[in-house]
C-alpha cells in the first residue's frame, strides 16, 4: 500500500509545523486502511520523533496536537488496532524520504503503463511455464498507478538498488534506463539461474546501444509497429486526473516482448531452459504467447536479421 498526501494551505508550513504534518500523515494512514488492517498488531517506523511519542501513548502534551491524537485514537478503537511506532533514522528511510518530495498531481512522462490485457497473457504464461506469476514491476511510477504488480518500484526506490535474484520481474522500463536495468537483471540471474525470471518490453531497436544486453533472452512476442500499447495518466489543465488515463500515440517502431526464465538442471549439467522441469518449453503456449525459439544475441545487426523473419 502506498500513497502520496498533499497537504492545502493553511497545514503547510508556515502554517504548521512539521510535527504536525508528520503525525497527521500517520493518523491519515490508518483512517485510510484501517479497516485492510482491522484486528492486527502494525508497526509503526517514523523518522519523526514527537510521531513515535503520540502514536505510542495515543495521547500529546501539545495542544496543537491534540486534536490528531484523539483522532488517531478513535480509529485504533474503531478498527481494533493494537499499534506502537519505533524511530528509524532518516538516512534509512529512503522510499518515505523520496515520495515526500514527489508531487503526485505532476505526470512521470518516462513510465508510461503496458497493456493490461497484454500483461495478463504476459502473466498467464509465466505461471503455466515457470509455476507462479511475476513477483514485481520494477518501473512503475512512485504512486503505482501503472503498477500491474502489488509490489512495484519506482524512481524513489529503484529497481537498481534492489536484488532480483530468485525473483519473477516484469519490467516497462523508461528505454533510456533499459541498459542498467537489463544488465541489473541479469546479475542477478546469474547468482541464482534457476529461479529468477523475467519479461521485459522492449522496442525493436538494434543500433541503440543497450541492445548488446538483449544477448540471452528471447522473444516471446513481437508487436508491429502501430500496435496501440501504452496508456499514460491524463491531464487537465495541467494537473494529472487521478485514476484516469489516456492513450498514448503507438509507436514508430516493433515492440517486443522478451523472455528469460529459469535455468533447469540437466544429467550433463546446468542449462538454460524453459518452463517446469521435464516440459518441453516451446510447446508451452497461452493464447497466442509462446517462445519464439529466437535468443537474441546481442549483436544488432545478426538479430535485426532474424527479427525480420518473425
Amino acid at each position: 500500500m502506498r500513497h502520496i498526501w498533499s497537504f492545502e494551505e493553511g497545514i503547510k508550513a508556515p502554517d504548521r509545523s512539521s510535527n504536525y504534518r508528520e503525525l497527521l500523515t500517520a493518523v491519515l494512514s490508518f483512517e485510510l486502511w484501517g479497516e485492510q488492517l482491522r484486528g492486527r498488531r502494525i508497526l509503526l517506523r517514523t523518522d519523526n520523533v514527537t510521531t513515535m511519542s503520540v502514536v505510542n501513548k495515543l495521547d500529546s502534551k501539545f495542544d496543537t496536537l491534540l486534536p490528531l491524537a484523539r483522532r488517531l485514537w478513535a480509529a485504533v478503537e474503531r478498527y481494533d488496532l493494537h499499534i506502537a511506532a519505533r524511530h528509524i533514522p532518516g538516512l534509512h528511510n529512503g522510499l518515505s524520504d523520496g515520495l515526500s518530495r514527489w508531487h503526485s498531481d505532476q505526470r512521470d512522462f518516462g513510465d508510461w503503463q503496458f497493456s493490461p490485457q497484454e500483461f495478463s497473457a504476459a502473466e498467464s504464461w509465466l505461471q503455466e511455464t515457470c509455476g507462479r506469476g511475476f513477483d514485481v514491476d520494477a518501473c512503475a511510477d512512485p504512486t503505482g498507478s501503472n503498477a500491474h504488480v502489488e509490489r512495484f518500484w519506482s524512481g524513489v526506490d529503484s529497481a537498481l538498488d534492489h536484488d532480483m535474484a530468485g525473483l519473477h520481474v516484469w519490467c516497462n522500463a523508461d528505454w533510456n534506463l533499459l541498459a542498467d536495468v537489463l544488465r541489473h537483471f541479469k546479475a542477478g540471474a546469474a547468482t541464482r539461474p534457476f529461479d529468477t525470471a523475467g519479461v521485459f518490453v522492449v522496442p525493436v531497436k538494434p543500433d541503440a546501444p543497450w541492445w548488446r544486453q538483449t544477448k540471452g533472452f528471447e522473444v516471446l512476442k513481437k508487436y508491429p509497429a502501430g500496435t496501440q500499447l501504452f496508456t499514460r495518466q491524463r491531464m487537465r489543465d495541467g494537473v494529472v486526473v487521478s485514476g484516469e488515463r489516456e492513450a498514448v500515440r503507438p509507436a514508430k517502431w516493433p515492440v517486443l516482448l522478451l523472455a528469460w526464465s529459469p535455468a533447469r538442471r540437466t544429467g550433463g549439467g546446468d542449462a538454460r531452459a524453459r518452463g517446469t522441469a521435464g516440459a518441453d518449453p516451446h510447446r508451452a503456449a497461452v493464447g497466442d504467447l509462446a517462445l519464439s525459439g529466437l535468443r537474441l544475441s546481442g549483436d544488432g545487426a545478426r538479430d535485426a536479421a532474424l527479427l525480420r523473419r518473425l
